[in-house]
């Protein structure tokens, strides 16, 4: 198989494509394994969600700690907001969608840390320097998600290699949109486009003030398998169901990780 033919672009559920590659050197270039992720940070706080809440509220909380902590992290947090507290949610809950959303820099070196910091509970605990956002956005998207699956489009300038079969995650929170043409502004000629069906997905246009490159986010646990592989421009992939191998870990200091071997282990992937 050519490694032009290894370039895919995802969809959960229905197809993913990619574009041609234009010049030889792209052609040879490096390109990211779409695989499960397994150093993600993926917590999912089901079962520790009130308690996360009071250690992150309030003066000397987690999150006033995290913020003097990383300039980048506060700079991104003072940007404005042009939405209201999300339902059953806090006024936090929106300052980190905008923050997520409104400076790419910043949360092109979040997603980096979410994908690399939860390889075991010591390297989360030491490392991972954004445990109140990843908690607060994981949450918007709990109060956020529909009850029904939805097709959208997320173009990347990263180009991806898969195999049928595979299971897969995007192992960060992954932007998305609804318009294709959109998403195909937000990739170069090299890069993959991704045609994603997804059951966990929230649409946060009400919330944030552009969303030009964002109006959907997708949560790092989502756990998808490639069923089809047709060619260089379209492949099929079906949504099993979300795991996460942390599990409270900003709360509890008894290590909480459950990694599933088979799809039979995963929470099935059924919206609402």
């Amino acid at each position: 198989m050519s490694v032009r033919e290894q370039s895919v672009a995802v969809t959960l559920l229905v197809h993913f494509y990619t574009f041609a590659i234009q010049d030889m050197a792209l052609q040879e270039g490096p390109k990211k394994l779409l695989d499960m992720s397994p150093s993600a940070v993926d917590d999912q706080f089901l079962s520790c969600r009130d308690r996360m809440l009071q250690s992150l509220m309030g003066r000397g909380g987690l999150l006033e700690r995290e913020l003097s902590n990383s300039d980048g992290f506060r700079r991104a947090w003072q940007n404005k907001t042009c939405g209201g507290p999300i339902q059953r949610g806090k006024l936090e809950h929106t300052k980190a969608l905008e923050t997520y959303v409104t400076d790419s820099k910043f949360r092109y070196k979040f997603n980096n840390a979410v994908e690399s910091q939860g390889s075991s509970a010591s390297v989360y605990r030491s490392s991972f320097p954004y445990k109140s956002l990843h908690f607060l956005l994981t949450d918007a998207i709990h109060l956020l998600k529909e009850k029904t699956c939805r097709t959208l489009f997320r173009g990347s300038d990263t180009l991806y290699s898969t195999t049928k079969g595979s299971q897969v995650r995007f192992g960060r929170f992954a932007s998305a949109l609804e318009s294709k043409s959109e998403a195909e502004e937000d990739f170069r000629t090299s890069g993959t486009l991704f045609n994603i069906t997804s059951c966990a997905a929230a649409h946060i246009e009400s919330y944030i003030c552009e969303h030009h490159s964002v109006s959907w986010i997708i949560p790092p646990y989502e756990v998808f398998e490639v069923v089809d592989w047709v060619g260089p421009q379209s492949c099929s992939l079906v949504g099993l169901g979300f795991e996460s191998r942390l599990g409270c870990l900003a709360t509890d200091w008894r290590p909480v990780l459950g990694v599933s071997p088979s799809p039979s282990g995963l929470t099935p992937c059924v919206a609402g």
